[in-house]
């Protein structure tokens, strides 16, 4: 019964199928990450804007931190990310927030040939030695 109302065929693995439609549900509007010179909150509301300004950005930089020198997989698949978002991916990129990762997958996205000139000159520049996979399939990249 349960096979026949999520659309799931005879034969597939019901957990894989559901578990691949949650992911997908859930990684909607997923913004990229963000380094943390780029993250503003001067927009933003504090009881004590001068106080918590300082401390919010200091649990963001040394989270942020903690957890990309050490990440050895960056995984955005199907985010519908155009250009703008893997700017973003690049910035962290290049500016050797992850010097662990070995594999970026951006694959199923909306990425165009300004995001894939962005990415190749942050891995260009040496900041991620140990890459060895990006996977870039079915964006908007273009042949030349």
């Amino acid at each position: 019964e349960l096979l026949e109302e999520s659309g799931i065929e005879e034969g597939q693995d019901p957990y894989g199928v559901l578990l691949m439609m949650l992911g997908h549900r859930c990684a909607k509007g997923r913004a990229p990450p963000l380094a943390p010179d780029d993250f503003c909150l001067e927009e933003k509301s504090f009881t004590s804007k001068k106080a918590d300004l300082e401390t919010v950005s200091g649990v963001y930089r040394e989270g942020f931190e903690s957890q990309m020198k050490v990440a050895t997989d960056l995984c955005y698949p199907r985010l519908n990310w155009g250009d703008a978002e893997v700017a973003m991916v690049a910035a962290v990129i290049g500016g050797g927030h992850v010097p662990m990762l070995s594999s970026l997958s951006l694959d199923n996205n909306m990425i165009g040939d300004a995001g894939v000139i962005s990415l190749a000159a942050a891995i260009g520049g040496g900041s991620v030695p140990h890459l060895a996979i990006w996977e870039l399939d079915q964006n908007q990249i273009g042949d030349e």
